[in-house]
């Protein structure tokens, strides 16, 4: 192995990911998920079915527009 890097790949790990796993584990222990946790995997479902052939005109992005300034207040003060 002289003159050979050995390097670790490792996959990027996201908050799907993470969330994912943490609804799966919560499955596997025999507890149900709750309205709000059997959407997240619904949707995530969902969206790889819809990139299963690839993107389509309906995955085009465009600008995201910025948040309303009333909104921005009310984020205010639950900001650390």
């Amino acid at each position: 192995m002289s003159g050979s890097t050995i390097g670790l790949l490792s996959k990027v790990v996201t908050g799907t990911d993470m969330v994912m796993r943490s609804l799966g584990n919560k499955l596997s222990r025999g507890l149900t998920l709750n309205s709000g946790e059997t959407l997240i995997p619904i949707t995530v479902g969902a969206h790889a079915a819809n990139y299963a052939y690839g993107p389509d005109m309906a995955h085009f992005t465009v600008s995201k527009p910025d948040l309303p300034e009333i909104a921005k207040g009310a984020l205010a003060n639950y900001m650390g």
